[in-house]
């Protein structure tokens, strides 16, 4: 039987942001979270990707990723993919909604974009 461990809510979150939309999990130590509809400062429903890692028994946020050419509407984190280092995220809302993807790859705890 599964039982409710924690409920992680973003550092920055607020209404509507989708927080949870995707999720993956790296291992059983690290989350990634999608919220497809983050706002920015200056950029409505942007998105962006949290990561999450268990440290001394709590979910910690430990980074946010965003899109290197963030846009608004571009709801970035709408869908995640982790395959070993390597973390895929879906951005439906790019080139007009043509949408796009965003390869990152994990070096030692960071993730960096990787330009193609």
């Amino acid at each position: 039987e599964w039982l409710s461990d924690a409920t992680i809510t973003p550092t920055d979150g607020s209404l509507a942001d989708g927080f949870g939309i995707s999720i993956a999990a790296v291992d059983s130590s690290t989350l990634l979270v999608g919220s497809y509809k983050y706002d920015s400062t200056s950029k409505i429903d942007q998105g962006a990707v949290y990561v999450l890692e268990l440290q001394s028994g709590s979910w910690t946020q430990t980074s946010k990723l965003e899109a290197p050419d963030a846009a608004a509407r571009n709801r970035f984190g709408t869908s995640l993919a982790v395959q070993g280092d390597l973390l895929v995220v879906g951005s439906e809302g790019v080139s007009s909604e043509k949408g796009a993807v965003y390869i990152y790859q994990l070096d030692g705890s960071t993730w960096s974009y990787q330009k193609t």
